[in-house]
C-alpha cells in the first residue's frame, strides 16, 4: 500500500485548468473514493474499500496531461460486448466512455472494444498485436470467466495473463484487470476462487488496478441492490443495463483515482 499523499494546490490548479479534472487534493484516498461512489445511484454503491485500489495509472496520467487524449482498449469476452443489454450503447464500455467524458470534458477520449464471447486469456493473448496496434494508453482486460466455467488449468491462465501483461508493459501501456461476474446460482456451480486468486496474483506482479467485479456484484446481490438470479425474461435486459451502468460508473471512479497525482 502506498502512503496517502496530498496533491499540491498548484498542481491541482494546473490540472483543473488543463482538463477540468476532479481534484483529489488533501483527501484521504478512500474518502475520495467514497465521495465519488456517493454520487452514483444507490443501487451501484459499495464500500469504498472494495474498489479503492491504491495503484496509479502513471503512464496514462502523463499522456493525458501532455496530449489531452485518452485511448482505451477493452479486451474481453461476452460481457465486454454487452451481452444481454438492451442495446450496444448500454454495454459497460460504452457507458464507461460517457462517464469518462463527463469527468474529463476537455480531453479527447476513444474506447475501442475488442471482445469475443468465450475467449480465454490464451486466445486474447493471441490477439494482443491487434490491441497494441491501437496504441492505447490503457487496456482494460476482462478475463477469467471462460476458464472458470470450463475448469481450465489455473497455472496456464496465470501464464497467459503474465505474458499479456508483459507485452503491454513493453509498450508502456497501463492495465486494469476486471474479474468475472457474480451470480448466486453460478457461484454455487462454478468454483471461481482459484481464478480470482490468479487475477490478484497477476496484478500484484505489476502493481495493477483490479476491478473486483465478482465481489462488487456479490455485495449488490447480498444487499438486494441488484439481483440477477431468477429474473423473468422481461426483466433481463433491464437488469443487464443496470449492472453495466453501475460497473461503468465504478470503473470510471477507479480510473479517475488512478490518474491522481501522488
Amino acid at each position: 500500500m502506498r502512503s496517502t499523499l496530498a496533491l499540491p494546490l498548484r498542481a491541482a490548479a494546473i490540472a483543473l485548468a488543463l482538463l477540468a479534472a476532479p481534484a483529489w487534493a488533501a483527501e484521504d484516498e478512500l474518502a475520495a473514493v467514497e465521495r465519488e461512489i456517493s454520487l452514483s445511484p444507490k443501487r451501484c454503491r459499495v464500500p469504498a474499500a472494495l474498489i479503492g485500489d491504491p495503484s496509479l495509472l502513471r503512464r496514462t496520467a502523463g499522456r493525458l496531461r501532455a496530449e489531452r487524449t485518452l485511448r482505451i482498449v477493452v479486451l474481453g469476452t461476452a460481457t465486454a460486448a454487452g451481452a444481454g443489454a438492451s442495446s450496444p450503447a448500454r454495454a459497460w464500455p460504452a457507458r464507461l466512455e460517457e462517464e469518462l467524458k463527463a469527468r474529463y470534458p476537455q480531453a479527447t477520449l476513444q474506447v475501442t472494444v475488442m471482445a469475443k464471447a468465450a475467449d480465454t486469456a490464451q486466445k486474447m493473448l493471441a490477439r494482443m498485436n491487434d490491441v497494441i496496434a491501437v496504441r492505447p494508453h490503457l487496456v482494460i482486460w476482462e478475463t477469467g470467466t471462460p476458464e472458470a466455467v470450463r475448469g481450465l488449468n489455473v497455472e496456464e491462465f496465470v501464464a497467459a495473463m503474465r505474458d499479456g501483461i508483459d507485452r503491454l508493459a513493453e509498450t508502456r501501456t497501463d492495465i486494469l484487470l476486471v474479474e468475472p461476474q457474480y451470480a448466486r446460482k453460478t457461484a454455487m456451480m462454478i468454483n471461481f476462487t482459484p481464478y480470482l486468486e490468479a487475477i490478484a496474483q497477476a496484478a500484484a506482479m505489476r502493481d495493477l488496478i483490479v476491478f473486483p467485479r465478482y465481489a462488487v456484484m456479490r455485495w449488490w446481490s447480498e444487499n438486494e441492490q441488484i439481483v440477477v438470479d431468477g429474473l423473468p425474461l422481461n426483466m433481463m435486459a433491464e437488469t443487464a443495463d443496470k449492472v453495466y451502468d453501475c460497473v461503468a460508473r465504478l470503473i470510471a471512479i477507479q480510473i479517475q483515482h488512478g490518474l491522481r497525482t501522488p
